[in-house]
């Protein structure tokens, strides 16, 4: 049996596991179109030409960093769904390159003899230590395309490279509702004698504001929220979104709330922290002069 066997995506409900076919995508042959000569026998193929090292990618780097680092975690996570990842398909009745797949696309992607599919972060990692050999038919597409397509079923990350990622149905069912990012909050905490710089963003998040007004609403425990932007220039780190919180509940429950609810706006690169208003930290007094986006 080949390395790769065939799935394809039927419209079978959520909670069924795909089950892999038994064709398998080496065994696909183009049609003959001239006679071939008798004497002559065919060219071998070709096999792909794959670099001594494939230096990281920023993703593969932070999904490194995330065994370790629960914070990071929350941002391999969160940025997931937003990656353009690559599959191999069978090459049959499936549209090649980048994609965009709408609701039951049917499209039948390369699995291993265990039903797992792989999929990866760049194209020279599918060829990897020479495990396939010359080409074969791909797809581009983002992340979240495809855990929401192959729901139920378990997916590999990079499976030919030094280090990958093994995806189980249930971590990515959380992902996608967003609970997986329940545990993982950042919470904001300023070194002593840190330069800090925070104003108000150029453009607010108004998806976000609205959602959070709805769940602060819901709760008699959120007495006022702010929305900052924060800077810490000494760490080289991006300008980050900072959500203030006057609360008079369990602030770990409150937090998790809000911050599995603020993730689902967030766009590509940007990043959100959370505090608490307390006298002793002095972010706090900023926001003394602010007008809050939530009041009870």
């Amino acid at each position: 049996m080949g390395i790769l066997d065939r799935f394809k995506k039927k419209n079978t409900p959520e909670n069924e596991t795909p089950q892999p076919e038994t064709a398998q995508p080496e065994n696909i042959q183009p049609e003959t179109v001239a006679e071939p000569a008798p004497q002559t026998p065919p060219p071998p193929q070709s096999e792909r030409e794959v670099p001594a090292e494939i230096p990281p990618l920023p993703f593969e780097a932070l999904m490194k960093e995330a065994v370790n680092n629960v914070n990071v975690r929350y941002d391999f996570y969160r940025n997931l769904p937003l990656q353009q990842v690559y599959v191999i398909t069978s090459g049959k009745n499936a549209p090649q390159g980048q994609q965009v797949l709408e609701e039951n696309a049917q499209v039948e992607l390369a699995t291993f003899s265990d039903g797992k599919i792989p999929f990866f972060t760049a194209l020279p990692r599918m060829f990897e230590k020479g495990v396939i050999k010359g080409e074969v038919p791909y797809m581009e597409m983002k992340a979240g395309d495809l855990l929401n397509l192959t729901k139920g079923a378990t997916l590999v990350l990079n499976p030919f490279s030094d280090f990958g990622k093994e995806l189980i149905p249930e971590e990515i069912a959380q992902v996608l509702d967003g609970s997986i990012l329940g545990g993982a909050i950042h919470e904001v905490a300023v070194p002593n004698n840190t330069e800090v710089r925070i104003g108000q963003p150029s453009s607010l998040p108004t998806a976000m504001l609205d959602k959070l007004i709805t769940v602060f609403s819901n709760r008699d425990d959120v007495n006022e929220a702010y929305l900052a932007v924060v800077e810490m220039p000494a760490t080289g780190n991006p300008p980050r979104f900072l959500l203030a919180l006057d609360i008079s509940g369990d602030r770990q429950v409150i937090f998790e709330e809000t911050g599995r609810t603020a993730q689902q706006f967030l766009k590509q690169g940007e990043s959100i922290d959370i505090m608490q208003l307390a006298p002793e930290n002095g972010i706090s007094a900023y926001f003394n002069d602010q007008q809050p986006f939530y009041k009870k």
